[in-house]
């Protein structure tokens, strides 16, 4: 069963929200395992976050590495809406860039593998846009853009046993994580 509670003035239930910003904060400190991003996946970016754990079933996919084929993450960041990773001092790709092996999309995310978390900002407003800061000075910023009623979600927070799910117009879910797969 599903809990969703929309943004914007409808109906919020500020425990939601205040338990919301609470489990971001448990990414503070952990590593990226890796990411599965590429061709045939579009702007659609899930990253692998802290202790691997076992997959019930292996990832036919010869295009991730070998880690993620048999393990996800403890945590994982599934992002459907518009994002991007900055460095100091340049852009090294967003959602929009060339996805397709060695382009810059593929070649930023691989940048963060390793990297670990040390700031997750959950920026001001009612659609919980994020920042990622990370240990080595990159930043990955997501900005949920999904509107209106047939809009997708905009990004998914898997934690251990539980699933929070940001979807359009800031509607906010929380749900049991199902680990199948």
């Amino acid at each position: 069963m599903s809990l969703r509670l929309l943004q914007g003035g409808k109906h919020c239930d500020p425990h939601l929200v205040a338990a919301f910003h609470e489990a971001l904060q448990a990414l503070r400190g952990l590593p990226i395992l890796g990411s599965v991003a590429g061709a045939g996946t579009g702007t659609l970016v899930s990253l692998a976050i802290g202790a691997p754990v076992p997959r019930d079933r292996p990832i036919d996919n010869p295009h991730i590495t070998d880690v993620l084929r048999t393990h996800d993450g403890e945590y994982s960041l599934f992002i459907k809406c518009a994002w991007r990773i900055e460095g100091e001092t340049e852009v090294l790709c967003s959602s929009e860039c060339d996805n397709t092996a060695g382009g810059p999309m593929l070649t930023g995310l691989a940048r963060l593998t390793g990297s670990v978390i040390l700031e997750v900002q959950p920026l001001a407003g009612p659609a919980h846009d994020l920042a990622l800061r990370f240990a080595d000075g990159l930043v990955l910023r997501v900005f949920c853009e999904q509107f209106g009623a047939e809009a997708d979600d905009n990004y998914c927070l898997f934690m251990p046993t539980t699933t929070f799910t940001v979807g359009p117009c800031g509607a906010l879910a929380l749900a049991p994580r199902d680990r199948r797969g």
